[in-house]
């Protein structure tokens, strides 16, 4: 069993607040992306960040700040020294109008398939994507509800594979006319890293008034646009 630790460091949320969702971020680690991807089970305990009380040196770690230390990220995780680790920064989140839980659970998600963020996936025409299993269907309004609380949905290995559909947990690709099929295809305010011709690309699909979703925009102005194109679909 793995066993993550979540770090409240936040003053934009309390720590009932967090302590609250975190049966639910449990549950649906355990109940959809754990079997989806054939992992172990996973337990997530609180800490308020604050010295003493239990040990939880040896714990996977998501700690919740209010502010990226990467600049326009609303959260990332990696693996520090043998030591994986998220980052979620709730002020920011909330700052920009989207689910503070969504993007913990992003995270949560891509650490449990992904842990060191380096998992490659060749796709056809010599493409290689990272396994991230959020950001293809990264929108609020995509989301899955569990016991009150809203979670990410999240693509599954099929989408990666070239198999046939469903290739996201709530089937929500299937009924996108236009949006249908494995990687590299995107819901609707979804995005993808890409690895062509020795380059790194990343493409997005706008939302259907056009815009980007307010996660890829931060990608946007992170990585600058020469690095974006609109997928065609």
């Amino acid at each position: 069993m793995t066993e993550i630790v979540i770090v409240n460091q936040s003053t934009a949320l309390t720590d009932a607040q967090i302590q609250a969702v975190i049966p639910a971020w449990q549950k649906w680690l355990n109940t959809l992306v754990a079997p989806a991807y054939g992992l172990d089970q996973f337990a997530l305990f609180f800490s308020g960040g604050k010295s003493g009380g239990p040990d939880f040196s040896g714990m996977w770690k998501v700690e919740v700040l209010d502010h990226a230390d990467e600049p326009d990220a609303l959260g990332y995780h990696l693996d520090d020294q043998g030591r994986v680790s998220g980052k979620l920064f709730a002020a920011d989140c909330i700052a920009d109008g989207v689910s503070w839980s969504v993007d913990g659970t992003h995270e949560l998600g891509e650490m449990a398939v992904d842990p060191t963020a380096n998992i490659l996936v060749a796709l056809p025409g010599g493409v290689q994507t990272i396994k991230e299993i959020a950001d293809p269907v990264e929108g609020d309004q995509l989301g899955i509800e569990i016991d009150g609380v809203l979670c990410s949905d999240f693509v599954l290995p099929s989408y990666f594979s070239e198999g046939p559909g469903p290739w996201d947990m709530r089937s929500q690709m299937l009924g996108i006319i236009g949006f249908a099929g494995p990687a590299p295809t995107l819901a609707p305010g979804g995005y993808i890293s890409l690895m062509e011709n020795g380059q790194w690309t990343q493409k997005f699909a706008e939302l259907a008034d056009g815009r980007l979703s307010d996660r890829a925009a931060r990608h946007v102005q992170r990585l600058g646009r020469h690095a974006w194109r609109r997928l065609v679909q």
